[in-house]
């Protein structure tokens, strides 16, 4: 780079930030290869690391959720077909040795588009019984190096992290607004986790999480911290040469041991098939693969560059076309909202639908009385089954820690939900307006009948965990 010294010092701070040699390069194996070995080894430890810690097997679990959430482009009775336990293990099963197929073969484009198909099975599946958002970024990856030159499909996976990670930070400010930051926020999700044992979802370390939980400079460092890294680091990794996209990525990690460590050990386990993103995301080569220094401004709008910028743009356009609401929690879309809810707004869900004595219930069949039915809740992964008649907790089902659709948000008044004792909430219009979403969507299907989740009702539970009292219908 000789000609930098006849360059003017402006014009040589932007050559700083012209691409460097790929960190797939540096492995001197293509980027597909990379992805697809990456992906399906992750696949594998995460099943054995649940396994050999005692949680059996993990797709099995999922299988024991009784209300799936559907697509709404997908019809209803096709939905519960698809998840009948034969395809949906064979999915899970499939899909590491066909990534690892695909590592094999990289420029087998027939293979890598029944990845691609298969990823997206399982993903959507995945997705419909658990609320999870594990396998997003997966399932657009492996479309873009199906269809796409590994050139373009690398800045895909650099624009998927993005747009995922920027997603979650959006959701934080657009929900929690600037008290996310406060102590408060953090406090309430650890606190909720930390009653929880290890295989329940527990945090790995009590002893630190409530080292951490009782000091609140601790809480506010780690929530700064966490919205810089979500909504100015990641986005900055657009410009970003290699050596800075690679520490935003080591970033990234550091925020799922943190979460292993003093939230939940098994959350921060299961996002572990989002390294292969993050790797060929954040390490892609986004130089156009020629010139020299004259030439940096070609090489900084490479093609690359450009397929990350457009993914970009495609999702600020999605949140500004909906009014700069929450995209659709509707796959393959979802608005990454993951525990977006400041202090208080945590306080009085956790309140008047999670811990109190009053639930927000879900049911199939208007016709039936609600007093004295079984309230099922859904765990982690899966919940308990039993035949109807029964009513479903809404909390993760339809509102919880990640689980965010926009119309039910706006349904929720925190506000009185705040003021008011447990026990006291009125909780009429955001009983009205899940039942008009529960109607009008249809998302939500009782497998064990094959019919939709119609209304819902706010009621009060007796010690054994049937319907009391309806508060409110």
């Amino acid at each position: 780079r000789s000609a930098e010294g006849l360059l003017p010092w402006c014009f040589r701070v932007f050559l700083f930030f012209t691409p460097r040699p790929s960190c797939t390069a540096m492995f001197g194996l293509p980027a597909a290869q990379l992805f697809y070995g990456i992906q399906s080894v992750s696949l594998i430890v995460l099943w054995m690391i649940i396994f050999l810690t005692g949680g059996g097997d993990l797709y099995q679990h999922a299988l024991q959720t009784p209300v799936i959430s559907r697509p709404s482009w997908l019809h209803l009775s096709l939905a519960v077909r698809l998840r009948a336990r034969p395809i949906y293990l064979s999915a899970c099963y499939s899909l590491p040795v066909l990534l690892a197929a695909a590592a094999a073969q990289p420029d087998c484009r027939p293979l890598c588009v029944v990845v691609a198909l298969v990823a997206s099975l399982y993903g959507m599946l995945e997705s419909a019984g658990t609320t999870s958002h594990r396998d997003y970024a997966m399932v657009y990856n492996t479309w873009a190096f199906a269809l796409l030159p590994s050139v373009w499909a690398e800045g895909v996976a650099l624009g998927v992290c993005i747009h995922f990670v920027t997603s979650s930070g959006f959701a934080k400010l657009h929900i929690g607004g600037r008290a996310w930051v406060r102590p408060a926020s953090l406090r309430c999700v650890l606190r909720e986790y930390r009653v929880l044992d290890l295989q329940a979802g527990g945090p790995w370390s009590p002893i630190l999480c409530d080292f951490v939980s009782s000091r609140d400079w601790c809480l506010f460092v780690m929530n700064l911290l966490t919205l810089l890294l979500e909504c100015v680091l990641v986005p900055l990794a657009l410009v970003m040469p290699l050596p800075y996209r690679l520490a935003v990525a080591a970033c990234m990690l550091l925020l799922h041991v943190g979460i292993f460590v003093f939230q939940s050990a098994i959350i921060g386990i299961f996002f572990l098939p989002n390294v292969a993103s993050y790797f060929v995301g954040f390490g892609a080569d986004l130089s156009s693969g020629g010139g020299d220094a004259v030439d940096g401004l070609l090489q900084f709008f490479g093609p690359a560059r450009l397929a990350a910028v457009s993914v970009c743009l495609a999702s600020a356009a999605g949140v500004a076309l909906r009014g700069f609401r929450l995209l659709a929690e509707n796959w393959p879309l979802t608005p990454f909202a993951l525990f977006g809810y400041s202090g208080p707004q945590w306080e009085a869900l956790l309140l008047h639908l999670a811990n109190g004595r009053t639930r927000l219930v879900l049911t199939s069949d208007l016709d039936w009385d609600p007093v004295g039915l079984v309230v099922l809740s859904r765990q982690m992964r899966g919940g308990t089954v039993s035949m109807p008649p029964v009513l479903y907790d809404a909390w993760n089902l339809c509102i919880g820690d990640t689980t965010v659709h926009s119309e039910i948000l706006e349904a929720v008044d925190f506000e009185a939900m705040a003021r008011s004792p447990a026990g006291a909430f009125e909780a009429s219009g955001l009983v009205a307006g899940v039942s008009r979403w529960l109607r009008e969507r249809r998302r939500l299907v009782e497998l064990a009948t094959g019919r939709p989740l119609v209304g819902a009702y706010f009621v009060e539970l007796a010690k054994d965990g049937t319907v009391s009292k309806v508060l409110a219908a």
